[in-house]
């Protein structure tokens, strides 16, 4: 298992229904490609978070990186796991579960173990979804 955690510029603003195109097509991906994931957004970036093979997970990282929609692409953590953090989702937006806003939690503790910018821009996105 592999897990890849980015931050990015949104380009797409507070465009809700764009956003929630984006969660519903990356979920049907997802799925077939057996990757679970989440996705953060406060109207000016988003967080991405997604576990599986690591060749799947790659290969979606390319599409992700080639999209339109957000720019300014920073990994965050690209790593081995043992098991999967983001529950059987292939894709759910923050707020859509209690469940959910652990997963938040759980960034949050992870951006504050570093001070890259990165890191901090993940903490700030994921903390103005939690509210």
């Amino acid at each position: 298992m592999y897990r890849v955690i980015y931050v990015s510029r949104s380009l797409i603003g507070g465009q809700q229904g764009t956003l929630t195109s984006i969660v519903q097509a990356a979920a049907a991906r997802n799925r077939s490609a057996t990757i679970t994931g989440m996705l953060w957004s406060d109207d000016h970036n988003f967080v991405q978070a997604l576990e599986g093979e690591e060749a799947a997970v790659m290969i979606t990282m390319q599409r992700i990186m080639a999209d339109h929609r957000h720019t300014d692409v920073e990994m965050v953590e690209t790593r081995p796991i043992q098991a999967p953090r983001f529950g059987a989702w292939s894709m759910i937006e923050a707020g859509e579960s209690a469940l959910g806003d652990e997963c938040g939690l759980f960034l949050v503790g992870l951006a504050g173990m570093t001070g890259t910018p990165a890191r901090r821009r993940m903490r700030e996105v994921i903390m103005r979804s939690l509210h």
